[in-house]
């Protein structure tokens, strides 16, 4: 049985990183697949970079801006595969990822109630190393409540994605909402050990923690997603304590960056406060680097 994948690629004026992300998929072992590119209002040449395929797979879909949850629900609209994977426009497929991921299902014989995680390749500096998911050995909702899952190394039924979509509110951690909530009505989740996607870390990442405090949206994202979980307690609120008291250490890390030295204590702080007997001397070997930061 062979299958029907939608990729979707939102971008924002990447169109210098945008071809080496469409060719990863033209050079698919596995053709049978359609590619949605969401611009979400770029202002460079991105339209013209699209429109020089001549591959009526690939199909362009224009927005205003208005944030990539936004932009990806949009692609999930317009697509029409059986399942949907994501790609962010300055990463990879590796040629056979399709390939491995269709086998994968024949392989398990999986219903639409399906979620793939695979592992990736993170290129930083030049330098190359392989992330792999680990194992689940808790509760699955404090596994996606924990670990970073970002939606390229996700596919999921399409039938899931057109009942459950990216929060608009949300622009980082929106992945870690999303999957939180489709794990409370679909069990099936395969860990893909494969390295078939390449994540390019540059200066404008969104991510970038030395440009956006993304440690402190995600925390927020956090709280959210506990907020609005009450109802269900899926997610063991002792662990998830844990999670965002950790998000302080990133958030110190953007203040250090930007030579905010005693916003980046203060942080550390109300940190052991909230949580006095979690990660104590982690929070203090901070507080003093900084304080000696100050006084050169």
């Amino acid at each position: 049985m062979q299958c029907l994948f939608s990729i979707i690629i939102p971008t924002y004026n990447r169109a210098l990183f945008l071809p080496h992300a469409i060719a990863s998929i033209l050079t698919q072992t596995y053709t049978q697949w359609e590619l949605l590119i969401v611009d979400d209002g770029s202002t460079d040449n991105t339209r013209d970079v699209v429109e020089q395929y001549q591959d009526s797979r690939i199909k362009y879909i224009y927005q205003t801006n208005a944030e990539r949850s936004i932009a990806r629900n949009n692609g999930i609209k317009h697509a029409v595969g059986d399942y949907i994977c994501f790609l962010d426009s300055d990463d990879t497929y590796a040629s056979q990822y399709l390939e491995h991921l269709h086998d994968l299902l024949i392989k398990n014989n999986k219903d639409r109630a399906c979620f793939v995680v695979s592992a990736m390749q993170v290129q930083h500096n030049g330098r190359m190393q392989v992330s792999v998911p680990r194992p689940i050995q808790d509760n699955k909702f404090d596994y996606f409540f924990r670990e970073s899952v970002p939606p390229s190394t996700v596919c999921l039924s399409a039938s899931l994605l057109k009942k459950h979509c990216f929060d608009a509110r949300v622009v980082i951690s929106e992945d870690t909402k999303l999957w939180v909530e489709i794990m409370r009505e679909n069990p099936f989740i395969i860990i893909n050990a494969s390295p078939d996607i390449h994540f390019l870390f540059h200066d404008d990442n969104t991510i970038n923690i030395s440009k956006r405090n993304v440690y402190q949206e995600r925390k927020s994202t956090l709280q959210l997603i506990l907020t609005e979980d009450k109802e269900y307690n899926f997610i063991n609120k002792r662990n998830a304590c844990k999670v965002i008291n950790d998000c302080n250490f990133g958030i110190s890390r953007y203040y250090t960056a930007n030579n905010r030295h005693f916003k980046a204590m203060w942080i550390q702080l109300l940190s052991i406060l909230q949580m006095p007997f979690y990660r104590t001397k982690d929070k203090l070997f901070i507080i003093k680097c900084e304080f000696m930061k100050i006084f050169q």
